[in-house]
């Protein structure tokens, strides 16, 4: 089970079955970062294969994921152009506000970010 309301809501809940997600991140009983076996196990496989490109993406990021993301997350027919981007809500905010502020026709249009 998970929060999606407030920090504030879930510091009230006792129950050991839910977990804090309005922050994006996974804690343990102690308040301290909890990261996913899956992705322990991601780093581990990157850190042994000597192929691995360990290069920092472009500035849009790396091009290959994020085509595949926008296909898998809209469907291999969507019209979406999208870019990667460090952080979570805060790119999303700035993405918009851009969006807002510079694209023509935007204030009519319906803009996701995920």
């Amino acid at each position: 089970m998970f929060s999606l309301r407030k920090k504030t809501t879930f510091l009230v809940v006792t129950s050991a079955a839910t977990t804090l997600r309005c922050v994006g991140a996974y804690r343990d009983e102690n308040g301290k970062p909890w990261v996913l076996p899956s992705v322990k196990e991601a780093e581990r496989r990157m850190l042994d294969d000597p192929a691995a490109n360990k290069e920092y993406a472009s500035i849009a990021g790396d091009a290959a994921f994020v085509n595949l993301a926008l296909k898998f997350a809209y469907g291999a027919d969507a019209d979406m152009a999208g870019v990667q981007s460090l952080s979570g809500t805060g790119a999303c905010r700035i993405g918009g506000h851009f969006f807002s502020q510079f694209l023509p026709g935007c204030e009519d249009k319906i803009t996701f970010f995920s």
